[in-house]
């Protein structure tokens, strides 16, 4: 995935990513799509749509993260929304390319536990 070394770029200019690390953050972030996408369909189907819309992902967003964390993902995600249909982004369709897990690699449960925690925080907030 080059958006990981992209995203750290921006976030410290002179930071360096080893291969383990780039591999462990692509996948929770992987893990982390998955789940923005099953609340996506979840909430079409609730809303009897055949397509999704902006704010069935944004709800899905809201509902996977914690509010601030889910806050930032929205605005940066609009942001790079407008710069990829202006073509002025650094990001090209096949950076975001899925490619197969490599066969060697098992899911992480410290991921999981990661992202429950992140749900956790999330539903603990809205009660």
């Amino acid at each position: 995935m080059k958006c990981v070394p992209n995203l750290l770029q921006l976030i410290e200019p002179h930071a360096r990513v080893d291969t383990d690390a780039k591999l462990m953050i692509g996948d929770i972030l992987h893990q982390m799509s998955k789940q923005v996408v099953s609340k996506t369909h979840e909430q079409s189907v609730k809303n009897k749509n055949t397509t999704v819309g902006s704010q069935d992902i944004i709800s899905a967003v809201n509902a996977c993260m914690g509010a601030n964390l889910a806050k930032h993902a929205i605005a940066e995600g609009a942001r790079n929304a407008l710069l990829f249909i202006n073509s002025n982004t650094k990001y090209k369709p096949e950076d975001f390319i899925f490619r197969l897990p490599r066969p060697d690699m098992k899911e992480d449960a410290a991921v999981g536990t990661l992202l429950n925690d992140i749900t956790e925080v999330k539903n603990n907030e809205s009660q």
